[in-house]
């Protein structure tokens, strides 16, 4: 993860669950301001869904979050909720 200049690593194992992943992030010793939650839902035919949600604590387009390595090749990241942006 990154956020601005500063980045932290989290390992994922093919055993994780989203809860242990969200808990790595969440309990990471050098995490530079990134929380993760999990959000529920149900699809289309009335199935449980859950996403991992990611964020900031910090703010504006400099401090938006990326994601690389195997977690962001595991997930879809690609579908952001909120950009980041700056205050007018």
């Amino acid at each position: 993860f990154t956020v601005g200049s500063n980045s932290f690593m989290v390992s994922v194992t093919t055993t994780d669950t989203l809860d242990s992943i969200r808990d790595k992030i969440n309990q990471a010793s050098n995490n530079s301001g990134v929380t993760a939650g999990i959000v529920g839902g149900t699809d289309q035919n009335n199935q449980n869904t859950y996403s991992l949600v990611i964020a900031s604590s910090k703010t504006g387009v400099a401090n938006a979050v990326s994601i690389s390595g195997s977690l962001a090749a595991t997930f879809d990241f690609t579908n952001t909720i909120q950009a980041a942006h700056d205050a007018e």
